[in-house]
């Protein structure tokens, strides 16, 4: 990494010396001796304690501990309070550290808790001040870490706290953390049992994803007269619950059937979620309608049609309906009411021209009549989705590109099942060339993108010599990687306590500050502003999350000029050193690799999904045994695959059989997330072909779909700012 200045102050910036960044990029990739050994050489590279402290702590937690301890009576000394509370706790230190900016980290809730726990003889102990954070710690579901720590702490209070705290405690621990051990550890009585405590911890742990504990919480109400023997250990003891009025019965019906459907036992979702469409059920009625229909047309059926068209009749011009609309064209679109498909189409745009389907449904019927050879229509309805788009306050980029691209390609290429151009006469020459203009113009302005590259693609079958990379935009290695922070930040103690944190090396306690400066922000200048920080903290991971977290995953435009410093922060090489070499060890193109890891799990090694999949590249761990017997190396657990450089090697290997095993990248991109088997039922009978970008808008799974796209988007978007842009070179044929 290069070294990189960030305007904090007008006047101000944050000094990163070559030392410093030699240092840093050697932690980064785990090198603890490296960067030791280079402190070591260069004195001047150990002005920063952090990074002392970062070097020493592995080997030597005593000198490390010395380094923060003499920075307590400093400018520093916050960040100081969270590494002393780990290696020399003391109450003013945790005291001082639970009304600090840093109350609420995971860090210092751990170190609270384990001082507590260790030291419940001091006389003078007071466990409520040391763990006051926990009360009012943030519980964000996304928020893992802190869940975790504020759980500790929270039941030590339960148990050790004053009269005062310890009820607080266990009701928060029990209705707002409840998929935590510690939570699960309590049997709730009393007011816990309360219906609405209790459907407030089931809706919890169906926002997590714990469906599997959302039906056994509510086992004894759905259906309602018996309950099962086994309800999990959560609920072990818990009597059966009595009391519940017709609404909380509804609601109840209605988490069981989400939970249900997300387990894929749809006829059990179905059974629940009628439960919750008899009168009296208020919201949840509708709700429940709404999922009954969804699981419906997963589940496709004769009776699929039937129940989404009375789900538009009974709610007529609720926000829900356009969402139904569109399943109902697909449903009648499978069975080759075409016609039927259309009416469904149209009314989403007539009846619910500003609901969130409008635009999906304009581009349906746009490529609709484009199959039929309407081209004149297509391109009317193409134009419109485009203009529709560009009026909204913050467009969706992917179905803007969609729209745009179908609506020049169109007018070169106008049949869909063909790549040849269409004939031109000298009379029509100046109208073809118009429009081979206007698809080069959306080819070069979006050339870092999937609908820009396979328009690029395109080009060059009429000229081989089309476009290039330069075209496309511009290698990151050029930008001034410097942004200058809202003024707003000059005198918000976070931020100049970042700054010092970052001069010192404490990237990590720098980080934090960040991301609280930062969080809900969906104002551009504030978001890259402190991506660009979390970058020089060592943290490329992180300015991605934050952009991607306030809607900047994807950028418009092109990585050029003043742009590319938000490309290059929106699209950063994190984990660069274990993505690289895992890809050139499996022969995978490494832009591509990262493009995967970005879009599969946002660079967060440590992440596990709902259905289980883990790390940088959200392996499932079936499959990275799999590929771990292929090399020789041990079976992996889940822990295991946490570790970002063994991730990204069995992730690699797993990409680089796909790719060596299917005829076309984007279909080993589409194996890789639905499974080769899957890919196959898409594909045309044996000895047909389809256009890429037709096979491509026809696949029937959503999710795959989407995939595909963002993937080989990024893939071609790192490709633009780290090399490697004309070697792509993929068929615009898809061959069965």
């Amino acid at each position: 990494m290069i070294p990189l200045l960030f305007s904090l102050l007008a006047s101000a910036v944050v000094p990163l010396t070559p030392e410093h960044a030699d240092v840093r990029n050697a932690l980064a990739q785990g090198d603890v001796d490296g960067a030791a050994a280079l402190l070591a050489a260069d004195p001047a590279g150990a002005t920063a304690p952090g990074l002392l402290f970062r070097v020493r702590n592995p080997k030597d937690p005593a000198a490390a501990c010395d380094v923060v301890k003499g920075l307590l009576g400093s400018g520093l000394a916050e960040v100081a309070r969270v590494h002393v509370a780990a290696c020399a706790p003391s109450l003013a230190v945790l005291r001082a550290l639970a009304a600090g900016p840093f109350r609420h980290d995971p860090r210092a809730l751990s170190s609270a808790n384990d001082f507590v726990r260790q030291n419940l003889l001091l006389p003078s102990i007071d466990v409520d001040a040391v763990l006051a954070a926990a009360l009012d710690a943030p519980l964000s579901l996304s928020l893992a870490p802190q869940r975790r720590a504020a759980a500790g702490a929270l039941l030590t209070l339960t148990t050790r706290g004053s009269p005062a705290t310890q009820g607080p405690a266990r009701l928060r621990l029990i209705d707002e953390l409840p998929e935590q051990p510690e939570a699960k550890s309590l049997t709730p009585v009393d007011d816990d049992d309360r219906p609405a405590r209790r459907l407030q911890r089931a809706a919890v742990l169906e926002k997590l994803h714990n469906n599997d504990d959302v039906v056994a919480a509510l086992a004894d109400r759905v259906p309602p007269p018996t309950r099962p023997k086994a309800v999990g250990a959560a609920l072990a003891g818990m009597p059966l619950y009595t009391g519940f009025s017709v609404e909380q019965d509804c609601q109840a019906a209605l988490l069981v059937g989400k939970a249900e459907r997300s387990l894929r036992h749809y006829a059990k979702a179905r059974a629940a979620l009628a439960n919750a469409t008899k009168p009296g059920c208020g919201e949840a009625r509708k709700k429940a309608q709404y999922l009954e229909a969804r699981v419906a047309k997963v589940q496709g059926g004769g009776g699929a049609e039937k129940l989404l068209a009375n789900f538009v009749t009974t709610w007529g011009t609720d926000p829900l309906v356009d969402d139904v609309l569109l399943w109902l064209s697909e449903v009648r679109q499978a069975k080759g009411d075409g016609d039927g498909a259309d009416k469904a189409l149209r009314a989403i745009v007539t009846e619910h021209p500003g609901g969130d389907m409008a635009d999906e449904a304009r581009f349906r019927l746009g490529l609709r009549a484009a199959k039929a050879n309407k081209t004149a229509e297509a391109v009317k309805l193409l134009d419109d989705a485009v203009l529709a788009l560009r009026a909204a306050e913050r467009p969706r980029i992917d179905l803007l590109d969609r729209a745009r691209y179908w609506r020049a390609r169109l007018g070169v290429f106008p049949q869909v099942e063909s790549l040849t151009p269409r004939p031109s006469s000298k009379a029509d020459k100046v109208s073809f060339d118009a429009d081979v203009a206007a698809l080069q113009a959306f080819a070069v302005e979006r050339g870092a993108s999937f609908y820009g590259f396979v328009a690029h693609q395109l080009l060059r079958s009429v000229d081989e010599a089309a476009l290039s990379s330069t075209a496309a935009g511009e290698p990151r290695s050029a930008a001034a990687l410097s942004m200058a922070l809202p003024l707003a930040w000059e005198k918000d103690p976070r931020a100049i306590l970042a700054r010092a944190a970052l001069q010192q090396g404490f990237d990590d306690d720098a980080a934090v500050l960040i991301a609280a400066l930062t969080a809900d922000s969906s104002d551009p200048s504030v978001v890259f502003a402190g991506a660009a920080l979390l970058v020089q903290a060592g943290r490329p991971e992180l300015a991605h999350q934050s952009a991607r977290n306030a809607g900047f995953s994807q950028l418009d435009g092109r990585p050029a000029g003043d742009e590319l410093v938000r490309w290059s922060l929106a699209w950063p090489r994190a984990h660069a050193a274990a993505l690289d070499a895992a890809a050139r060890a499996q022969e995978v193109p490494p832009p591509l690799l990262m493009g995967l890891a970005r879009e599969e799990s946002a660079f967060a090694a440590d992440v596990v999904s709902w259905a289980g999949a883990v790390g940088l590249c959200q392996l499932m761990v079936p499959t990275a045994k799999d590929e771990a017997l292929a090399l020789k190396r041990p079976s992996p657990s889940t822990s295991d695959l946490v570790d970002p450089t063994l991730n990204a090697l069995l992730g690699a290997a797993h990409l680089g059989r796909r790719l060596r095993g299917l005829s076309h990248p984007l279909l080993a991109i589409g194996a890789y997330n639905a499974g080769p088997g899957m890919v196959a039922t898409w594909m045309p009978p044996k000895g047909r072909k389809r256009p890429l970008d037709a096979f491509v808008e026809d696949i029937p799974v959503d999710e795959t779909r989407g995939y595909i796209k963002r993937v080989t988007g990024s893939w071609i978007t790192y490709a633009v700012l780290d090399g490697g842009y004309d070697d792509i070179a993929f068929d615009l044929w898809i061959k069965g």
